[in-house]
Formats: structure tokens, C-alpha cells, sequence
């Protein structure tokens, strides 16, 4: 990447910028797909999922409609007795929070009430793997895997 600070600025933004904030929705040409997306210059990111409950997507960067970066992921409530809707208000939260060294998800670690939130990632943001653990007073009730970086 020619020039990464310029792409980590991107996707800081538009995380911050599309299911943290709820904003960017699109009609997706994908059936029964959830997407958002969000543009700046030359860059575009598209994020596009299926699920609720458990769901499964990816994110793309593209530059000057290129593919440029891609990350999948798979995950989502694992015990939700009538909790759903406040943990992922919750993880909305934690994900208008990314970590500004590999933007890929939340921070490292938010707590806000009883819920926790951590974050585990191997490697940079071109080449990564790792996962987000959601806690309700101590009981894990969400977690997430997710993998990507750089296309070439």
C-alpha cells in the first residue's frame, strides 16, 4: 500500500461512518443482504452481511473501483434470551471506538455498564486474523471471527 496512512484514515472513518452510527444504508443488490457503504475521494467501502442473530459478511475497500482490501467475518449472539438488541447496541458502541493501529473492529478493550468488550487480532492491517468477545457481567453472550488485508 503506497499510502497507508491515507487508507487507515479511510477506515477508521467509514467504520465509524456505517453500522457504528447506522448511517450509510444502501439498498443492496444482493438479496436478503444488509449493506452499507461509505465514500471519500478516490476510496469507497462497502460492508454487506446476512443474519441477524448470527450472521456472516464482508467488507470491502475499494480505490478508484479497485479491489484493494477485504476482510470476512462470521459470528453474533451465542446465548441472547431477550438481549440482542442491547448488545449490539452495545457492540455499536465499541465499534464507534476502532483501534487506530489496525482498524478492523473496535478497540482492544471498552467496558460501558456490564458489558465488556474485548479484541484479539494477529497481524497488521494487511494480512490479519482475530476475534471479538462480548461479555454480559462476565457471561460471554457474543463473539466474532474475522480474517483479511490487502488484495494484490
Amino acid at each position: 500500500m503506497n499510502n497507508l496512512p491515507r487508507f487507515l484514515n479511510f477506515i477508521l472513518q467509514a467504520k465509524i461512518s456505517t453500522y457504528a452510527s447506522l448511517s450509510g444504508m444502501v439498498e443492496s443488490a444482493v438479496s436478503g443482504a444488509k449493506e452499507y457503504q461509505f465514500v471519500q475521494d478516490d476510496f469507497r467501502y462497502v460492508d454487506i452481511y446476512f443474519g441477524s442473530l448470527h450472521f456472516s459478511g464482508m467488507e470491502i475497500v475499494y480505490l478508484e473501483k479497485m479491489p484493494l482490501w477485504a476482510m470476512t467475518y462470521s459470528g453474533g449472539m451465542i446465548r441472547h434470551m431477550g438481549r440482542a438488541e442491547n448488545v449490539y447496541m452495545f457492540l455499536r458502541q465499541a465499534l464507534s471506538l476502532p483501534d487506530a493501529e489496525i482498524p478492523v473492529r473496535g478497540p482492544k478493550h471498552f467496558t460501558a455498564g456490564k458489558y465488556t468488550y474485548n479484541l484479539s487480532t494477529n497481524g497488521t492491517i494487511g494480512r490479519f486474523s482475530g476475534r471479538e468477545i462480548i461479555e454480559d457481567d462476565a457471561e460471554e453472550v457474543y463473539s466474532l471471527d474475522f480474517s483479511g488485508g490487502f488484495l494484490n
